[in-house]
């Protein structure tokens, strides 16, 4: 009825008109809002984002292809062994399981993109582990162990990139030695030769063929000196491949930085060999 309608006063009054504001304006109210975190319009901006109701399709679908096929008994079953079996082989070594946080504070010059971001209701933004390695470096780091070998199988996570989808998991096992004594290499050498008795505890294993990648500061160095770079740019030069290696650019970039470096055309070549 027309006398039910609202006035143009009412419209402009209630929620279902959008704000009149240019995105220049909004985007200076939301850079001054995000600058005070602790006040009243930054709360009450962070209590608006989780007061945000969750769609029915996306409670449906989130995680529908999460755990297709992992659910099955036989699927258990073979986990567990396969678990049982590495457990095994590390504590013939002598180590302990030893688990850290599955949330550390969210860098972005060292995340790479597939990292997974949360945020809590306080604004601080955090991320699930990609791996395994980082969270515990972080914790040896922190309270200063210098012996130990500790083991880990566990979840890490990737993000889809998708809306609305829970993010990929993947499990990984991590087998660390922690010494003081970095100059030897028999902890190098116990972790190559624990990989070797991994694959001799599973048949397929041992017929299937393998690349083994070893990840050491002094063979990046070594390689780095092959391709004649001089130790003064190992920093600048390793921060480039870190880089490449978690997709935040493409080899021609890299190329285009090694070159700013006055790596010769013969270092770089050499260099993008390994």
């Amino acid at each position: 009825k027309p006398h039910d309608r609202p006035s143009a006063r009412e419209l402009q009054q209630s929620d279902f008109l959008p704000l009149a504001m240019e995105d220049k304006e909004m985007k200076e109210v939301l850079r001054h809002t995000m600058a005070s975190t602790n006040s009243t319009r930054y709360r009450d901006l962070m209590a608006s984002l989780f007061a945000q109701p969750v769609d029915p399709v996306v409670d449906f679908t989130y995680d529908l292809d999460l755990h297709k096929g992992s659910a099955t008994t036989v699927a258990s079953l073979h986990h567990t062994d396969v678990q049982e079996r590495l457990t095994k082989v590390f504590r013939r070594h002598g180590a302990v399981i030893v688990s850290t946080p599955q949330l550390t504070p969210y860098l972005s010059k060292t995340n790479p993109e597939s990292v997974v971001c949360l945020m809590d209701r306080h604004g601080g933004l955090v991320t699930l582990q990609h791996d395994l390695r980082s969270s515990f470096a972080r914790s040896v780091a922190r309270n200063g162990i210098q012996h130990l070998k500790r083991f880990m199988i566990g979840k890490v996570f990737r993000d889809k990139k998708v809306r609305g989808a829970h993010p990929m998991e993947i499990y990984e096992c991590a087998f660390d030695i922690v010494t003081p004594t970095p100059g030897l290499l028999l902890s190098d050498a116990e972790v190559i030769y624990s990989v070797f008795e991994v694959i001799q505890e599973f048949d397929h294993l041992q017929s299937a063929g393998h690349t083994l990648h070893l990840n050491h500061t002094s063979l990046a160095q070594a390689v780095l000196r092959h391709c004649s770079v001089p130790p003064k740019q190992f920093a600048d030069v390793f921060a480039i491949l870190v880089d490449v290696s978690s997709g935040r650019i493409r080899w021609m970039a890299a190329h285009v930085k090694l070159s700013q470096l006055s790596m010769s055309e013969l270092a770089i070549s050499t260099l993008f060999q390994f």
